[in-house]
């Protein structure tokens, strides 16, 4: 994947993606840490977030901003194809 800055593209860095904790509301609160796009983070006008481990997908899972948070860490599972950790 690249990313294009301007008229340059370049190769994927890890500075590009942020942790964050997501709460599924549709699994009572269920929280997963995923990395998102610090782009996406910072624009407010980005109403859905789409996690890095399905940004290939045809059809991506999306989460909605409200229900992405900073903490929470310490209790929330992790993605393994976000974060190359083995499920918790």
């Amino acid at each position: 994947m690249t990313v294009q800055t301007g008229r340059r593209h370049r190769g994927l860095r890890t500075s590009d993606l942020a942790l964050r904790v997501h709460a599924d509301p549709t699994s009572a609160n269920r929280t997963t840490a995923h990395r998102y796009w610090k782009r996406e983070l910072a624009d407010p006008a980005v109403r859905w977030l789409i996690p890095w481990c399905s940004v290939d997908a045809p059809y991506p899972e999306r989460h909605e901003r409200g229900e992405i948070d900073l903490t929470g860490f310490a209790d929330a599972s992790w993605c393994p194809d976000c974060t190359g950790l083995g499920e918790s």
